[in-house]
């Protein structure tokens, strides 16, 4: 659930106020990252962090709900429907509407979509090993799998 809340959050800012999507809140910029997990609302987000930017974040929603997201990049964006035309933004939430099965791609306004492209991981031998430091100077880390 730690890794899920790092990558992605669908949280309200008040009791009985709608959730707002939130990509890569609080991931190390110095991890590149990609990812697709389900938030609250009916989403499915797909996103991309390289370099410490977010590239892109597609939404594919499941039900008939507005999306609101908090714009990655603090610019204009656009709205890209698949098989429709862009909708410009430019608020810190990005706020649109969606239909059931419909797919979103969000991009900094000057940005040509992406190719398409295939992101795996590099598959592990052993275990894997992490360590990271806070802006405090404290160090925590762990490893994960089994050897």
């Amino acid at each position: 659930m730690t890794l899920n809340e790092a990558l992605v959050q669908s949280v309200s800012d008040r009791p009985g106020q709608p959730e707002v999507i939130r990509v890569f809140p609080v991931w190390p910029v110095k991890w590149n990252a990609a990812f697709r997990l389900l938030v609250r609302g009916g989403f499915l987000i797909s996103a991309s962090m390289q370099a410490g930017r977010v590239e892109f974040v597609e939404i594919e929603s499941r039900m008939d709900e507005p999306c609101r997201i908090r714009n990655p990049w603090g610019i204009s964006c656009q709205v890209q429907q698949v098989d429709g035309a862009p909708l410009h933004l430019s608020d810190d939430i990005l706020h649109f509407e969606t239909k059931p099965g419909g797919r979103y791609l969000v991009l900094p306004e000057e940005e040509s979509i992406p190719s398409p492209r295939r992101i795996t991981a590099d598959p592990a031998t052993g275990p894997i090993s992490y360590q990271f430091t806070f802006p405090n100077g404290a160090t925590a880390g762990g490893t994960l799998g089994r050897p």
